[in-house]
């Protein structure tokens, strides 16, 4: 007991200086909450651990489109003016990486997403962008078709006047896309509701926010959370090292119907070799992370706003029974479906795959003629800049027709809508999830109706994605065939 006191007292003398040391008189100039003597504004943000979303909007709705506030010994800008966020992300001198400089941010595997902005992160990106190229993205969107038939297939036999949560099938729906286009793996999430893959992505994501909100010297110290963390890697992690050896030890001799993203990376080489076997893993898990919960998010969030808008359901649906005349969705179709394009895009819009995306100042720098220092953390408050009456107008309101560029009044700044990232940084998986939501939304619109009671209560849910807290119970309606 006296030496878990004696730990206690160390760990609370660090956090103290941790949070006392770096000064915030440079931000004075900067509007903002409140701040406590000695917590700062970090217990504001963990009361809203998994509703930050509603406290980003908040902050800026009173204080502006730069907000400051500090937590956990950290200097945060939250922004949410396009002009700023597009030099942010264009300043890769300044603002070269993502801020994750939480000890336990490195045990996940060090893809893309976790590397510093480097020559070692550039030759990755190089490597790893074919994977996205249009011939590559023929192939998967056959996988994505065809999974998503399977799902339909179990809504055409669920009873008739029974709610699903699309928000569950869609996390399975595309679990499997991933694990089949990723490395050629069935995790058969769809037969298998119960699997433990299913919401092991959620898991890992929930932790890594609650270990980011620690203090460094707590965070250094805890190492069963630290465990925690690795055990829900491995779920993951094994599968893929099971695949990578047999790609490995049979080669690479598969059809072109058969690609994914696993044989072509042990294909790739450049004028350093190829990847190691290590790296291919890390980059594997990190796509498979990074586009499972989130795609699914966003056919959830466009499955809840048609269910809620029957005349844009109605509308999606008559673009869609006038361009495919009943066939299934192809890769070559995407290009004649541009209301479905913004019936996701406005999804998008109003729920942000990322709802923040952090930059750290890596020299002292300025912001409307203000001095941020190095080690500020520049906020890209993407929930707060989709939702700005003074861009959208109607920011409430689901209203696809906003991304028609014909339409002259559609004259905002590019960097208005940003939900993938901006810059050097830019998702690379972006063509890839907007593939799979526009042809898995085609079908599923041929296929079924959409409704919902209005008087559901949908809560937001933000871990380092944005989705439905307890998923979304919708009716789902089988089309009857028009008679020939």
């Amino acid at each position: 007991m006296l030496l878990q006191a004696i730990l206690f007292a160390a760990v609370a003398a660090l956090a103290f200086v941790y949070f006392k040391v770096r000064g915030t008189a440079p931000f004075l100039d900067f509007p903002g909450p409140p701040r406590h003597w000695f917590w700062q504004n970090a217990r504001q943000v963990t009361k809203v651990l998994h509703a930050r979303h509603d406290w980003w909007r908040a902050i800026s709705k009173e204080y502006g489109n730069i907000v400051y506030y500090r937590s956990l010994g950290i200097n945060i800008l939250n922004v949410s003016d396009p002009e700023i966020l597009d030099q942010v992300f264009k300043n890769y001198t300044i603002f070269p990486s993502r801020a994750l400089k939480n000890p336990f941010v490195r045990v996940l595997p060090l893809g893309l997403v976790a590397m510093e902005t480097s020559d070692r992160w550039s030759r990755h990106r190089r490597l790893l962008s074919p994977l996205f190229a249009e011939k590559f993205m023929e192939v998967y969107a056959t996988v994505f078709i065809a999974s998503g038939e399977r799902l339909f297939k179990q809504w055409h036999e669920t009873p008739r006047g029974t709610k699903i949560n699309i928000y569950e099938a869609f996390i399975r729906l595309t679990l499997d896309i991933i694990g089949l286009t990723g490395f050629g793996y069935n995790f058969a999430a769809l037969d298998n509701p119960d699997s433990r893959y299913v919401h092991a992505g959620q898991e890992i994501l929930d932790e890594i926010v609650r270990l980011n909100l620690l203090p460094k010297p707590i965070a250094a110290l805890d190492r069963a959370k630290k465990d925690k963390l690795r055990d829900g890697m491995k779920a993951f992690e094994d599968v893929v090292d099971d695949v990578v050896k047999a790609n490995r030890a049979g080669g690479n001799d598969e059809d072109e119907t058969s690609k994914n993203m696993l044989s072509e990376l042990l294909r790739m080489q450049d004028e350093e070799g190829k990847l190691t076997r290590e790296e291919v893993h890390d980059e594997i898990i990190t796509l498979m992370i990074a586009g499972h919960e989130t795609t699914a998010n966003t056919m959830s969030w466009a499955i809840f706003q048609l269910a809620r808008n029957p005349s844009v359901q109605a509308k999606l649906r008559q673009e869609i029974e006038t361009v495919l005349e009943g066939r299934p969705p192809k890769y070559e179709d995407r290009k004649n479906l541009p209301y479905t394009e913004w019936v996701i895009k406005e999804s998008l819009r109003m729920y942000p795959t990322l709802p923040i995306i952090p930059r750290e100042a890596m020299a002292d720098t300025e912001i409307r003629g203000k001095l941020v220092p190095k080690g500020t953390w520049v906020q890209a408050d993407l929930v707060s800049m989709h939702s700005d009456p003074k861009i959208w107008g109607d920011p409430e309101t689901f209203r696809p027709e906003r991304f028609d560029e014909s339409n002259p009044d559609n004259n905002r700044h590019p960097a208005a809508f940003m939900p993938f990232g901006g810059g050097r940084r830019i998702c690379i998986g972006q063509r890839f999830a907007f593939l799979e939501a526009t042809l898995v939304l085609a079908r599923a619109i041929q296929q079924f109706e959409f409704r919902m009671d209005p008087d559901q209560q949908v809560t937001g849910y933000t871990d380092i994605s944005y989705g439905p807290k307890i998923g979304l119970l919708v009716d789902v309606i089988p089309i009857q065939p028009k008679a020939e």
